[in-house]
């Protein structure tokens, strides 16, 4: 059975340590006790922002950590119920299989 998606402000909460136009509104709806972190509604973030003055750049990292977010995940993306080491620099997956079969 597949994970759920967490809600949006607790993915956000998980990007902090990010260097990137996502880490940026992660950190900042974080430090702000009165954003809206328990929504799933990107037009109630934006219209957050709008109300505190946030500029167009603000608003557009919201945006971007938004459909980051939303989209599903791409094809060559790793399953998170299957175990993966990071081997060499590149993720491998570690699974168990019996000799002459494919996992």
């Amino acid at each position: 059975m597949p994970a759920r998606k967490p809600l949006f402000g607790t993915w956000l909460a998980l990007q902090t340590n990010r260097n990137d136009a996502v880490g940026d509104p992660a950190r900042d709806m974080t430090m702000d006790p009165f954003a809206p972190a328990r929504t799933n509604s990107l037009t109630d973030l934006r219209e957050y922002l709008v109300a505190v003055f946030a500029g167009n750049k603000a608003i557009a990292a919201l945006e971007r950590a938004w459909n980051e977010w939303s989209s599903p995940p791409s094809r060559g993306s790793p399953n998170p119920e299957s175990p993966r080491r990071e081997i060499g620099g590149m993720s491998h997956d570690v699974r168990i299989c019996p000799a002459k079969r494919r996992c």
